[in-house]
């Protein structure tokens, strides 16, 4: 039995990763691949405690742990054993205790257990269904945590999703985008008018400038240079941007007035992401004659 499962996991295992015998470098790189991740996941890269996963759990997946718990415990307690729905909560909560013992940890890798998890949730919710509580019929209780949990789930969706995409306070919102780098590419647009080029030069010193070069995709005429070097040409554009920081190690407006100079101006501050701002300089000339 366990040998045939073995062999049925290697061969599995091997017919895709040599996309169906036709790479087998591709069963090599699997391997290979574990040494990096493994490297990775031990390093100090987006290293949290231990109980980072629980707290997140907690606090916006709060229905669906608390019911994937019950669950997983009524299948592993009751007389009669559903095989399936203890798979689901070994699964579940093996993973979570995976991953919680791993240093790297970010929340789109609670997609791994979140997904058995709902199975888990799902039997206990059957489970409620199958007993008479207080004198309720029987599909009563579990309507009611159903909907319980449905309702909860849904309005953190839809905040997080709609209204408070870009609020770092909310533990999902990780590295996402602020809806200031909206108003950045719309001010450099406005000056773009006041310069009479559509396609205007701009020089971005910044080293954290993604997902800039898709919102200036249409405009060979930005630079992304990562850095500010002792011998930029302020000539080189009009308008330029770098990063702006409390910590002086990092913060670039300083040597940014240095280099530019009086014919520049600082036009305002815009937040790319949770912990990085960016500062926008352009020529005064073109400052005045944009539209207002």
């Amino acid at each position: 039995m366990i040998g045939g499962t073995v062999a049925l996991f290697l061969f599995v295992s091997v017919l895709f990763y040599s996309s169906f015998f036709t790479n087998w470098a591709g069963v090599g790189g699997a391997i290979e691949a574990l040494k990096v991740w493994s490297k990775t996941g031990t390093s100090d890269f987006h290293g949290k405690p231990f109980g980072t996963y629980l707290t997140l759990l907690l606090q916006e997946e709060a229905p669906i742990l608390i019911l994937a718990a019950a669950g997983s415990a009524i299948a592993l307690f009751e007389r009669r054993k559903n095989r399936f729905a203890i798979f689901a909560g070994a699964w579940a909560f093996g993973m979570l205790m995976a991953y919680s013992l791993i240093p790297y940890k970010t929340p789109w890798l609670m997609l791994s257990f979140t997904v058995p998890m709902g199975i888990a949730a799902g039997y206990a919710v059957q489970a409620i269904a199958e007993r008479s509580w207080a004198g309720l019929k029987a599909p009563a209780p579990a309507l009611l945590v159903a909907a319980l949990a449905v309702a909860i789930c849904a309005y953190q969706a839809t905040a997080l999703n709609f209204f408070e995409y870009d609020n770092d306070q909310y533990p999902y919102v990780y590295a996402h985008s602020h809806r200031e780098l909206k108003a950045l590419v719309g001010e450099v647009e406005r000056l773009a008018e006041g310069a009479g080029a559509k396609q205007i030069n701009v020089t971005i010193a910044s080293p954290d400038y993604w997902p800039l070069p898709w919102y200036f995709r249409d405009n060979p005429n930005v630079g992304f240079l990562g850095a500010l070097s002792e011998s930029y040409d302020p000539n080189v554009a009009p308008v330029v941007i770098g990063r702006e920081s409390a910590d002086a190690s990092m913060d670039q407006t300083a040597k940014l007035r240095e280099t530019l100079g009086a014919d520049y101006e600082q036009v305002g501050i815009y937040t790319l992401r949770p912990g990085v701002r960016l500062a926008l300089f352009a020529r005064r000339d073109i400052a005045a004659r944009a539209p207002r």
